[in-house]
């Protein structure tokens, strides 16, 4: 079994609490991303887990058993660094042995395991080669051998694709994928990237300032968020979050925004005229309507950005700036009027105070 489990994790330096009573469950062969903006403490939270950072508070267990306060050595874990951490004067050979050579493995088996490795990663070309000959999406392959070849209960991946050039994070990131799939071994991994986080996660940890905001299934925190601030890190481009007060039509509550925009609530939300709300609405969820038409947010072309696949559509609308994308090419321009429908099955309502879920029926 190779599940991780954290307890009320706390880690302090000084007077800094940079870990605040983190408990998390990763499952047996479970692919687990910790994301959140710098500062967070995803990367001290992996060091935590790796046993290079002590834990001023809390307990860590590793395949059921409790490894706390025992060395990175004994805990039956391989990381892959940010920097690779190749030893520049061996060969992609040596480095991908060195650990089971210093375990005492004989030859025959550290050669047999390098190999079937290198064959994985398809490294066999380069297995007499030193670091410094390689491409960058080259030595992070080698690292990865390096880890894969200790049969670990764990992987800790501390950002192995930020080095990379846009391409090759993406090939390297399908990699990664693929190894997981073939291999099954739990998986913990550190990333600022959300397009990585959601790709690869099985289960996502968002976390700011050293606390879980939320964690579960990719999907479930894109469309489930708990707070603004998850619905906010997660999607690309960011979620609409509109200003707006509570009020009553025809005794419904709908929202009034700044512009004088009625926008429907439904009679089920638990919320009081007049209380200030944030409406929330991912840009893939809005439909957009050229010209003058009645229904939706009026508002007017800001800017237009096509990627050729995508359409980012930036919008002077809702008393703010709103964004719609779609995968259509249309033939629009900046100032001209539209119309923004949002899909009323995907609105979400926020509290603007606290910034809480406002949920139906609750």
């Amino acid at each position: 079994m190779g599940s991780v489990s954290l307890k009320n994790v706390n880690k302090s330096f000084g007077a800094a609490h940079i870990i605040q009573d983190v408990s998390l469950d990763i499952e047996d062969g479970e692919f687990c991303v910790l994301i959140g903006p710098s500062g967070s403490g995803k990367s001290t939270l992996l060091r935590i887990i790796a046993g290079l950072e002590e834990v001023t508070g809390g307990r860590i267990e590793i395949a059921g058993k409790n490894v706390t306060r025992l060395p990175p050595k004994q805990r039956d874990i391989a990381m892959v660094f940010q920097s690779y951490a190749l030893y520049p004067q061996m060969t992609v050979r040596e480095n991908m042995g060195f650990a089971l050579k210093l375990a005492g493995v004989p030859k025959s088996r550290i050669a047999a395991k390098v190999d079937a490795t290198a064959r994985m990663l398809e490294l066999e070309p380069l297995l007499d080669r030193l670091p410094k000959s390689l491409s960058g999406g080259q030595r992070q392959r080698v690292s990865m051998g390096r880890a894969i070849v200790r049969n670990p209960t764990a992987f800790l991946f501390d950002e192995p694709l930020s080095n990379l050039d846009a391409k090759l994070r993406v090939q390297v990131r399908g990699e990664i994928a693929e190894l997981h799939r073939r291999l099954g071994t739990t998986s913990v991994y550190v990333t600022h990237d959300q397009v990585e986080a959601m790709t690869l996660g099985q289960k996502i940890v968002v976390l700011r300032d050293g606390r879980v905001e939320q964690a579960g299934p990719p999907l479930e925190l894109y469309d489930d968020p708990v707070n603004v601030f998850v619905a906010s890190f997660l999607g690309t481009p960011s979620i609409n979050l509109v200003e707006a007060t509570v009020a009553a039509n025809d005794s419904a509550a709908v929202a009034l925004l700044k512009d004088g925009t009625l926008l429907p609530l439904g009679a089920d939300y638990p919320v009081k005229e007049g209380q200030p709300i944030l409406y929330a609405i991912r840009p893939e969820h809005i439909r957009l309507i050229a010209g003058a038409e009645e229904g939706g947010i009026p508002g007017s072309i800001h800017a237009i950005e096509n990627t050729g696949s995508d359409m980012v559509v930036l919008c002077d609308a809702g008393g703010g700036r709103m964004t719609a994308a779609f995968k259509e090419q249309r033939d629009l321009a900046p100032d001209q009027p539209v119309r923004l429908v949002p899909d009323p099955a995907r609105v979400r309502i926020f509290d603007a105070g606290s910034g809480l879920r406002i949920r139906h029926g609750i």
